[in-house]
């Protein structure tokens, strides 16, 4: 499923864009975790993704192709498209209750323990999905004017938290008691630190993050709280 949707999904965009006479840019969501286990962080836009070094699994193989198929189709078919890399995301809307902060929100409602996979020292960067959409917004604006067509962009906030962090800060928001759960049996993903350089998003796009995470995750449970289905 996740490649029919990541990698067939990309190139039939992209594929009609080829053909489409009105389309002025395109826009690919990507992730960091296109970058495997980089020696280096934060990670940074010009790190290689020509000899993969990340995990095989779907999600990661499947964002992996669809940023080389976007950069295949500007390079060969001369379509403006930029690739847009998040680390993160979070916020309304997310009802993948396997990510950290929509599942933490839900076993708290539900009157149930947070987990936590690995060890909940790993250290991360959380992006409020509104911030994300500006940034978005931002690159779509700025593509064909600021000749930035085949370019890559990270979009992160510099700011780093532990999962443990973040899972302390949603039980304070909800002033409950709530204990945490550690389920060490984990991948080594799950142990990994992950984040991006966002300088380049800075300096070209003058693009900073509205929403401190303490914002972010209040607005969060206030919507997660609202909806009586996820319960």
């Amino acid at each position: 499923e996740v490649y029919e949707t990541n990698i067939k999904g990309t190139w039939n965009v992209l594929e009609a864009c080829r053909y489409g006479k009105k389309i002025q840019a395109v826009l690919i969501a990507s992730s960091n975790l296109v970058l495997g286990e980089q020696q280096y962080l934060p990670h940074q836009e010009k790190q290689s993704l020509g000899e993969y070094t990340g995990s095989l699994r779907p999600y990661e193989v499947s964002k992996h192709c669809s940023e080389l198929l976007a950069k295949s189709y500007h390079l060969y078919y001369k379509i403006p498209v930029g690739i847009a890399r998040f680390t993160n995301l979070y916020g309304p809307g997310d009802y993948n209750f396997s990510r950290i902060v929509p599942g933490t929100i839900r076993s708290i409602i539900r009157g149930e323990e947070a987990q936590i996979r690995g060890d909940g020292q790993n250290l991360r960067d959380y992006v409020y999905i509104e911030d994300a959409v500006e940034g978005c917004m931002l690159f779509v604006q700025k593509l064909l004017s600021a000749r930035l067509e085949g370019e890559t962009i990270n979009f992160e906030t510099g700011q780093l938290y532990s999962v443990i962090d973040v899972v302390e800060r949603i039980i304070h928001i909800f002033g409950k008691d709530t204990k945490c759960k550690i389920l060490f049996n984990c991948s080594r993903r799950d142990n990994m630190n992950q984040y991006l350089d966002n300088t380049k998003a800075r300096r070209l796009l003058s693009w900073e993050p509205r929403y401190s995470l303490k914002e972010g995750l209040e607005r969060s449970v206030e919507w997660y709280v609202s909806k009586s289905g996820i319960r």
